[in-house]
C-alpha cells in the first residue's frame, strides 16, 4: 500500500514525510498541480533494473519464438555453463518470478534469481565442479539485489 500527503504535509513536517520513503514510495497529493511520488532512489534504480530485466526477458522469448531455454541461453551467456537440469530450473524459476514480477510491479525476486543463477554459473567457471563444491553465500547474493533494509519506524 502506497502512502499519501499532501504536499502542504511534505512542506510543514519533511522529516516526517520522508521517512515514510523508508516503507515505500509515498504519494503526495497537490491541490493545483499534478500529484508526486517521492521514493528512495535505489527502491527507483531497483524498479528500472527489474524492468530492464524483465523486458529483455521478454524480448529474447519472443525473438526465440517462445523457446524460453533459448531466449535465455541469448540473453544470459553464463548460462551455457550450467548442466542441462540447471538450465530446466533456472528457465523454471526465473520464468515464474518474471511473470510475477511484471503482473505485481515488484523486482526484487526477479533481479534475485537472476542473480542466483549468475553466482552458481560464476562458481562454475572458478573452477568447481559439482554443487557441492559450491557455498551458496546469500548475503552475497542479497547485498548485490536488494535495497538497503528498510528502518524501523519510531
Amino acid at each position: 500500500m502506497v502512502a499519501t500527503e499532501t504536499f502542504t504535509e511534505l512542506l510543514r513536517r519533511p522529516r516526517d514525510v520522508v521517512a515514510k520513503t523508508d516503507d515505500g514510495p509515498v504519494h503526495i497529493t497537490r491541490r493545483d498541480a499534478d500529484d508526486l511520488i517521492l521514493m528512495r532512489a535505489d527502491d527507483l534504480d531497483q524498479q528500472e533494473r527489474g524492468i530492464a530485466a524483465a523486458s529483455g526477458l521478454l524480448r529474447a522469448t519472443l525473438r526465440s519464438d517462445g523457446n524460453l531455454t533459448t531466449a535465455f541461453d541469448s540473453l544470459y551467456p553464463w548460462f551455457a555453463l550450467l548442466s542441462p537440469a540447471e538450465q530446466k530450473a533456472c528457465v523454471d524459476d526465473v520464468s515464474k518470478h518474471l511473470w510475477s514480477a511484471a503482473d505485481l510491479g515488484t523486482y526484487g525476486a526477479l533481479l534475485r534469481r537472476v542473480t542466483g543463477w549468475r553466482t552458481t554459473a560464476e562458481g562454475y567457471a572458478a573452477g568447481a565442479t559439482a554443487p557441492a563444491d559450491i557455498q551458496w553465500s546469500s548475503e552475497a547474493v542479497a547485498e548485490a539485489t536488494t535495497t538497503r533494509p528498510r528502518r524501523a519506524r519510531k
